[in-house]
């Protein structure tokens, strides 16, 4: 029977001194590591170590140093990401000693969460490794007082990775109650039989990743992907949600919540979907308006190509979500409220994805109006490219802030009867509900509860969209 190794590290050969190192504290950890100079025999092929590796390794750790991956890496990745995928092995990049604040990283590996050994980091990192690997927390990440918000984890996007912010203690809420406050009600009773819709609220973003591949690999398709246009081109670049239930919502505890967030209550999505891994660009929407011969709409100077659509109203985005359908053959449509605030969330109870508070690192906001000790910061005054800041759990970027995206329900003034099903609500008046708050609006607005509404032909420079399919 072939060996079995705790961990497989796959590294670019520039980096192998450090990488040496960082395997030997493993192995005085008690771990079991394989690493080419120590387990490749020379003059045999690699290709069959790799093949035999992929097989029997617990856990692989991809590390990056300061030139990114080497040729021989991206290969190794290559062959074993699906592999690994389909045997569920944890996949733990790692940014090793030197890797610069923004390397650049390669597609396949953004939507794995990182520990972070960088510089003043490398202690804390190696207990969160050593976590990874092991599926058991080290005592030392408690009693020292090692927060995983602490930037120890992080979850880079195209180019960048991010620094974290420790979270925030949040104040004690001084604001007049109810007489009868509101109370969510209790979680599905058969939340965890395997019938059910797993209940994702709270989950890591570990386990949210491990659902989400076995939501694509049931579909036989990518977590990512775009639909070729008949009249050329591809559509969108779509994420597959997986099914499960969550508390949508604010707590009333929440600083700054809103009545119209509540009442909290638990929203069951029973299929998968998917939904714009970006919002709608200009790139996308002028390929839609040249088709249509529609004029196409200003962008205020401030460039179109990757930046979002802006000026657009709610018959606009259905107008495309309805071309796209017909370039394409599949059911596009406007997210409803509930699979917005699910797909955000990505498994977080927190005001944002990334936690407590916010700042403008992480989305574009007005940075004058802070919220919830976050401090001030930067204030753009107009919309950013849609791949700027970190995406969620999921792989979605900007569900925080830039421009706020147009749903497919009508507004209520709170939650009361609103179906549990995460359809649509539609039967109410004429106003629509946006979602994520936009770069003119304070930190607040851009919470994963917050919601607000405009008219259906009302067009401003704030204004949206993010596209969803279905994805029985």
């Amino acid at each position: 029977m072939a060996e079995q190794f705790d961990v497989f590290l796959s590294h670019n050969s520039r980096d192998k001194p450090a990488v040496i190192a960082l395997a030997k504290r493993l192995k005085a950890q008690g771990l079991k590591v394989w690493l080419d100079a120590w387990e490749l025999r020379p003059g045999h092929p690699w290709q069959e170590a790799l093949a035999q590796i992929i097989e029997t390794a617990k856990t692989a750790a991809v590390l990056v140093g300061g030139d990114g991956l080497g040729p021989w890496e991206e290969a190794e990745m290559g062959a074993c990401l699906d592999e690994f995928a389909r045997r569920k092995v944890p996949v733990i990049p790692v940014l090793l000693p030197g890797c610069p604040q923004k390397p650049n990283l390669p597609l396949l590996l953004r939507r794995f969460t990182w520990v972070d050994l960088r510089d003043g980091k490398e202690e804390e990192g190696f207990h969160y490794l050593i976590w990874g690997i092991t599926g058991v927390k080290p005592k030392a990440l408690d009693e020292e007082g090692w927060p995983a918000a602490s930037g120890l984890i992080v979850s880079p996007g195209p180019g960048t990775v991010a620094t974290g912010q420790p979270k925030a203690r949040v104040p004690r809420l001084q604001r007049i109650r109810k007489a009868r406050p509101e109370q969510p009600p209790p979680a599905p009773a058969n939340a965890s039989s395997p019938a059910a819709r797993p209940h994702i609220h709270g989950w890591p973003a570990a386990q949210l990743q491990a659902l989400q591949c076995e939501a694509a690999q049931a579909l036989d398709c990518p977590v990512i992907f775009r639909h070729p246009l008949q009249s050329g081109g591809e559509g969108p670049e779509m994420v597959v949600i997986p099914a499960g239930s969550f508390l949508m919502g604010s707590p009333e505890h929440e600083p700054e919540r809103r009545s119209s967030e509540g009442p909290q209550h638990f929203v069951t999505i029973a299929e998968p979907f998917a939904i714009g891994r970006y919002a709608v660009t200009f790139e996308d929407y002028d390929r839609f308006c040249l088709a249509t011969k529609r004029p196409p709409v200003d962008d205020k100077g401030w460039g179109r190509g990757r930046r979002p659509v802006i000026h657009v109203g709610w018959e606009d985005a259905v107008a495309y979500c309805a071309w796209l359908s017909a370039q394409t053959g599949q059911s596009y449509r406007l997210p409803s409220e509930a699979e917005w605030e699910y797909a955000c969330r990505a498994g977080t109870a927190t005001p944002f994805h990334f936690g407590d508070t916010i700042t403008p690192r992480q989305a574009n906001y007005d940075g004058n109006q802070p919220y919830n000790g976050g401090g001030q910061g930067e204030y753009r005054r107009k919309t950013v490219a849609v791949d700027e800041f970190q995406p969620n759990a999921f792989g979605l970027y900007q569900m925080h802030g830039n421009v706020w995206e147009w749903c497919g329900d009508a507004w209520h003034e709170d939650y009361r009867e609103a179906p549990a099903d995460g359809s649509a609500w539609v039967d109410a008046g004429a106003a629509r509900v946006v979602r994520g708050g936009s770069w003119s609006l304070h930190a607040r607005g851009c919470r994963s509860a917050y919601r607000d509404y405009y008219r259906p032909g009302d067009r401003s420079s704030d204004l949206g969209f993010r596209c969803a399919r279905v994805q029985a």
